[in-house]
């Protein structure tokens, strides 16, 4: 059996859907079957949560005032904000092709960057969310206190579920 030459061998193990070395429809029952029996064992197994308020490392004082600041926050939302509308743009009106960066931004930036800086530095989306800091001009703008509005949030995580569901569908079988 010879070997391959690193040139030619392949970056992933197959090329596209049509070169798996399975059946399609066996990979989609064992994907189905994979996701439903870990959902079951974590909501059966895992009652309680784990984690404790008193968990992990609280940052020095000076830090977390900095972290924590007004200004910061503005620019952070600020900076999301531009990222997320040249992001938007570039998917709508870029070019179809390696070259568009939205690949990078979303796996790279956010699917990684973002667990990570959570990891490290706490809910950095609740700051960074484009949705929120949308809603939250829109009641400024319409002079409503947030505590006053009309139309309280009432989904909960269900939006995030939705979105984390289509991204790994997208992910795994879109081709």
């Amino acid at each position: 059996m010879a070997l391959l030459a690193p040139a030619i061998a392949p970056a992933h193990g197959v090329g596209s859907r049509s070169e798996l070395p399975l059946p399609f429809t066996a990979l989609v029952i064992a994907a189905v079957a994979a996701l439903v029996i870990s959902f079951v064992a974590i909501g059966t197994l895992w009652r309680e949560p784990r984690l404790r308020d008193t968990d992990g490392w609280l940052l020095p004082d000076p830090i977390a005032a900095v972290l924590d600041s007004r200004w910061l926050r503005v620019v952070a939302r600020t900076l999301a904000a531009v990222l997320t509308v040249w992001t938007l743009a570039a998917l709508v009106l870029g070019p179809d092709s390696a070259r568009n960066p939205v690949p990078h931004v979303v796996y790279v930036w956010f699917w990684v960057g973002l667990a990570f800086s959570s990891m490290l530095l706490g809910p950095v989306w609740r700051v960074l969310n484009p949705l929120r800091a949308l809603h939250a001009g829109l009641l400024r703008l319409a002079r409503v206190p947030p505590d006053m509005a009309a139309l309280r949030y009432r989904w909960g995580l269900r939006p995030a579920s939705v979105g984390l569901g289509t991204f790994t569908w997208v992910e795994l079988f879109a081709e």
